[in-house]
C-alpha cells in the first residue's frame, strides 16, 4: 500500500468515525427521550384521578330529565344534546365541540339509553330488564 492510498484509507475510517458517532448521539438523545416519555406515564393512582374527573365532569355538564314519552322517542341526538347539554359547567377552557368529540361514546350511550327505557315505558314493559 503506498502513501496516498494509506490516507485515503485514513480518510475513510475517521469519516467513518464520524458518521459512527452522530448516529450514536442520535439513539442517545431517543434514549432519553423515551425515558422522559415513560416517567411521564400516569401512575396507577394518577390514571383513577383522571378517569373519576371525567365521569365528575359528564355528569355534572349533562342534565336528564325525564320527558314525555313521544318527545324522546321523536328527539335526535343533536335535539337531546341541545336541551341536557348545560354548557355553563364546562370548563372555559374546553369549547362545547370538544367536549362533544370527547365525550362522543358515553354521550350516545345515554342518550340511547334514555330514549329506549322511553320506548319500554311507552309499550308498558318498563320494568323488564335486557337479557
Amino acid at each position: 500500500m503506498n502513501k496516498n492510498e494509506l490516507v485515503v484509507e485514513i480518510m475513510n475510517l475517521c469519516d467513518e468515525n464520524e458518521r459512527l458517532k452522530n448516529e450514536l448521539q442520535i439513539i442517545k438523545n431517543d434514549y432519553l427521550l423515551n425515558q422522559k416519555v415513560i416517567e411521564k406515564q400516569p401512575s396507577r393512582m394518577i390514571y383513577e384521578i383522571i378517569k373519576f374527573g371525567e365521569s365528575r365532569m359528564l355528569t355534572e355538564c349533562i342534565y336528564i330529565y325525564r320527558k314525555e314519552n313521544y318527545e324522546i322517542v321523536d328527539m335526535s341526538y343533536e335535539d337531546w344534546l341541545d336541551e341536557n347539554l348545560c354548557r355553563n359547567n364546562i370548563p372555559k377552557s374546553i369549547s362545547r365541540a370538544e367536549f362533544e368529540e370527547y365525550f362522543n361514546d358515553q354521550l350516545h350511550e345515554m342518550y340511547e339509553k334514555e330514549k329506549d327505557a322511553a320506548i319500554r315505558e311507552a309499550k308498558g314493559i318498563e320494568n323488564v330488564e335486557d337479557e
